[in-house]
């Protein structure tokens, strides 16, 4: 039994991982009734120089557009946008809730779609007020976006998204879990013997 309790602990995290994902989809699935196309004349923009009516350039390396939102009117799930030129580096989504004024590394999401053009993000917290989307890392970049899009239709590759974080986690806490389970057997099995 104690040998299989590493194996098993592995088979249980990628269980709880996958249903999580299903639940998650699923609720988005109901939860986005439809989408909010905002043009991005009506968005705030930092760092960015306009050109044209949706071109662009970056003032410095950390270009941003920045959305308020009224989380009574507008429970946010996903996010996503186009670039049709620019759009190089790394990208990301800061968000606030409830009362917060700061944007945090610690509320940091990570794309889950950045294939060609198209950058898609997906939440998992509820009462989001403000998000703020880092479009690129390149001062003096030319970039061509016309809109974004709040609660797109959720695609199911979104929730298994795979992250450096997820997989430290993969390998890491099904070894804390079997160890503590067999401590625990193990000092079961002492106190049988003890009261024999």
């Amino acid at each position: 039994m104690k040998k299989k309790l590493l194996p098993l602990a592995y088979i249980a995290y990628i269980t709880v991982f996958s249903l999580l994902g299903c639940a998650n989809f699923a609720l988005d699935k109901i939860s986005v009734k439809e989408e909010i196309v905002l043009p991005i004349q009506e968005i705030k923009k930092e760092n960015l120089k306009q050109l044209d009516d949706n071109l662009f350039i970056a003032v410095t390396n950390d270009p941003q557009l920045i959305i308020s939102i009224d989380p009574e009117q507008t429970k946010l799930r996903t996010i996503g946008y186009t670039l049709k030129q620019g759009g190089t580096g790394e990208k990301s989504m800061y968000y606030q809730r409830g009362s917060q004024t700061e944007f945090s590394e610690k509320r940091c999401v990570i794309p889950r779609d950045n294939s060609g053009k198209t950058v898609r993000y997906a939440l998992g917290v509820k009462g989001v007020t403000k998000i703020r989307l880092d479009i690129c890392g390149t001062a003096g970049e030319m970039i061509e976006i016309d809109s974004v899009t709040l609660n797109l239709e959720p695609k199911i590759s979104d929730y298994f998204f795979i992250t450096p974080m997820k997989i430290a986690k993969f390998l890491v806490l099904p070894l804390i879990f079997s160890a503590v389970l067999l401590y625990i057997l193990e000092l079961y099995e002492f106190y049988i013997k003890k009261q024999r």
